[in-house]
């Protein structure tokens, strides 16, 4: 191989391997409810999506590709998404949903549903260190249940964890 033809390998093997991804640079909390479903991932992601709509919650981000949604901050009492922390009036019921579609045997899903809330307007903290874990009997623990039930009826569910 010429000396071209090598760096032109090179230069479209770096150009396929796009590092971008809209994935957050963690994964979900331990107490993340899991299931899994008997769809592949890249059907999960999009049917999500749609539950979510429909529910009024406001996707932030939706990606097949990188098998993850993410909503808005969401008031469970109003309603109401919005797109930053700083617009919440209520910090107890305003919630935020993570969802990771992770592949697991052939034609089946893991999905991961995290659904946190921030305690406290603090910005000397990192975003991820303001979030907790909703507590049991939580409105948004209820939504987590409602999803992954529904998505269980769409897609079929293999093993709830």
């Amino acid at each position: 191989m010429t000396r071209a033809g090598g760096a032109t390998l090179v230069a479209l093997a770096l150009w396929a391997c796009d590092p971008r991804t809209t994935r957050p640079p963690f994964g979900p909390y331990p107490q993340a409810a899991t299931v899994i479903l008997d769809a592949p991932a890249a059907r999960v992601i999009p049917e999500i999506a749609a539950w979510v709509a429909a529910e009024s919650l406001r996707v932030a981000v939706a990606s097949p590709r990188d098998a993850y949604l993410e909503t808005w901050w969401f008031d469970t009492r109003t309603q109401r998404s919005r797109r930053d922390d700083r617009d919440v009036a209520d910090l107890g019921s305003t919630i935020k949903l993570r969802c990771w579609a992770d592949p697991w045997v052939p034609g089946t899903t893991q999905l991961m549903v995290e659904v946190v809330h921030r305690t406290a307007y603090d910005p000397s903290l990192a975003p991820r260190e303001r979030e907790v874990v909703v507590p049991a009997g939580h409105e948004g623990e209820k939504l987590v249940a409602r999803l992954i039930e529904a998505m269980g009826k769409r897609l079929g569910t293999v093993e709830r964890r």
